[in-house]
């Protein structure tokens, strides 16, 4: 066997067992920062207070992504880089699952250890808006948490 295939294999294999123990294997994502002392995830008070507000906002049905990104960028919600999110940025984060508690990787759902900063409630009132104000396009990208056959793994 290759060496290349089987560095692959315990590489999926260890990412996989993470996930499977509730640890995100990657980068936090906003609102979130990873913690180098226990190897977790702990939520960034700051930014998540404000993704926190960005879910709010636009599950209220009453602004468009653009909207939101305008009221968010003046109150200083902003990338790693110190820069605007994009349009797509409020799209993935409004699809990510994790603000809930839950891990999403390739199709599959994964109970995580991080503390939730938004409730499954809120998340959903945003899958609605977000499936309301879509324009029909049947685009495989388009909600793709909802759209892909997932498996929950729940931790043992």
């Amino acid at each position: 066997m290759n060496w290349a295939y089987s560095f692959s294999d315990t590489a999926s294999a260890v990412l996989c067992q993470k996930l499977r123990n509730g640890v995100w294997p990657s980068r936090a994502p906003v609102g979130y920062l990873n913690d180098r002392n226990t190897r977790g995830i702990i939520v960034d008070l700051a930014k998540a207070r404000l993704v926190r507000k960005a879910f709010e906002l636009y599950a209220t049905g009453n602004y468009a992504l653009h909207e939101v990104r305008e009221r968010m960028s003046e109150v200083g919600f902003v990338a790693y880089t110190d820069t605007r999110f994009s349009i797509s940025n409020y799209q993935a984060l409004f699809k990510n699952p994790f603000y809930y508690g839950v891990m999403l990787s390739s199709g599959e759902l994964f109970e995580g250890k991080q503390d939730p900063i938004i409730s499954k409630r809120l998340f959903d009132e945003v899958q609605a808006v977000m499936d309301r104000k879509s324009k029909g396009q049947d685009c495989p990208s388009s909600n793709s948490f909802r759209r892909h056959r997932v498996h929950f793994h729940r931790q043992k």
